[in-house]
Parts: C-alpha cells; sequence; structure tokens
C-alpha cells in the first residue's frame, strides 16, 4: 500500500497543498 501511494506520488505534478493533502490520506489509511 505505502509502496503504490508513493509510486504515484512520485507519477502525478503534484502542488504543495495537493501532495499534503495526499499524505495526510495515505497516512490515515495506512495507520488504521
Amino acid at each position: 500500500m505505502s509502496g503504490r501511494a508513493v509510486s504515484i506520488q512520485h507519477s502525478l505534478p503534484l502542488t504543495s497543498s495537493a501532495k499534503n493533502e495526499f499524505n495526510d490520506l495515505a497516512y490515515r489509511s495506512i495507520s488504521s
């Protein structure tokens, strides 16, 4: 799951705010 998240993150041109939202979402999904 986390590996895929990193892959997606590097594949998409994200703004800082979008990347922060994605990181928060990924962190919560991994933690729960």
